[in-house]
Protein backbone atom coordinates (compact mmCIF):
# COMPACT_ATOMS: atom_id res chain seq x y z
CA UNK A 1 0.00 0.00 0.00
CA UNK A 2 2.72 2.29 1.23
CA UNK A 3 4.90 1.76 -2.05
CA UNK A 4 2.01 1.83 -4.02
CA UNK A 5 0.91 5.62 -2.53
CA UNK A 6 4.08 7.03 -3.40
CA UNK A 7 3.98 5.79 -6.70
CA UNK A 8 0.64 7.46 -7.24
CA UNK A 9 2.20 11.08 -5.25
CA UNK A 10 5.16 10.73 -7.72
CA UNK A 11 3.26 10.55 -10.45
CA UNK A 12 1.27 13.05 -9.35
CA UNK A 13 4.15 15.99 -9.07
CA UNK A 14 5.48 14.72 -12.90
CA UNK A 15 1.96 15.53 -13.85
CA UNK A 16 1.92 19.33 -12.13
CA UNK A 17 5.78 19.73 -13.36
CA UNK A 18 4.69 19.67 -16.75
CA UNK A 19 1.49 21.49 -16.06
CA UNK A 20 3.44 24.24 -15.11
CA UNK A 21 6.06 23.74 -18.29
CA UNK A 22 3.81 23.49 -20.63
CA UNK A 23 1.69 26.72 -18.83
CA UNK A 24 4.98 28.98 -18.65
CA UNK A 25 6.18 27.64 -22.25
CA UNK A 26 2.56 28.82 -24.16
CA UNK A 27 2.41 32.14 -21.83
CA UNK A 28 6.76 32.98 -22.74
CA UNK A 29 5.70 32.16 -26.91
CA UNK A 30 2.70 34.73 -26.73
CA UNK A 31 4.69 37.28 -24.80
CA UNK A 32 7.72 36.90 -27.26
CA UNK A 33 5.45 37.07 -30.05
CA UNK A 34 4.12 40.22 -28.76
CA UNK A 35 7.42 41.89 -28.14
CA UNK A 36 8.60 41.20 -31.77
CA UNK A 37 5.08 42.38 -33.12
CA UNK A 38 5.72 45.46 -31.30
CA UNK A 39 9.20 46.23 -32.90
CA UNK A 40 7.95 45.09 -36.17
CA UNK A 41 5.43 48.16 -35.35
CA UNK A 42 8.07 50.76 -34.24
CA UNK A 43 10.03 49.60 -37.11
CA UNK A 44 7.36 50.96 -39.35
CA UNK A 45 7.06 54.02 -37.38
CA UNK A 46 10.51 55.25 -38.19
CA UNK A 47 10.49 54.42 -41.83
Amino acid sequence: MIQNLSGNSKLFLINIVWAFLLFFGIIGFVFIKSLKKENVEKKDEFD
